[in-house]
């Protein structure tokens, strides 16, 4: 079942829209920028966020998400947000230990 779109996207500049263009278009981008700008430029042509989300392959809830950053952030909205991702196994202490046992000389 589609969810309602409880937040519509504002309109964008001019600028704002080139740049999602360029983006959308872009080869060497990072992928989850390239479908976050497909998703924004789909809202803005006036797709349903259900289509707009199949469009640029995710999920309808992301689109909504998205749109709500957008209206706030701009186009800070297309990067990922701090503290996501991967976090370093080991501290700059331990990677310098690794690294200097790597470079002794065997025994």
């Amino acid at each position: 079942m589609a969810r309602h779109q409880q937040e519509a996207l504002r309109t964008l500049s001019e600028a704002e829209r080139e740049e999602l263009e360029r983006l959308s278009r872009s080869g060497s981008e990072r992928a989850d920028r390239v479908r976050r700008a497909t998703g924004l430029l789909a809202v803005a042509e006036g797709q349903s966020f259900v289509a707009a989300a199949r469009r640029a392959g995710l999920g309808s809830s992301t689109i909504t998400a998205l749109v709500r950053r957008f209206n706030r952030q701009g186009l800070g909205a297309l990067t990922i947000a701090a503290g996501r991702g991967r976090h370093p196994t080991y501290d700059a202490t331990a990677r310098a230990t690794i690294v200097a046992t790597a470079q002794r000389a065997p025994d």
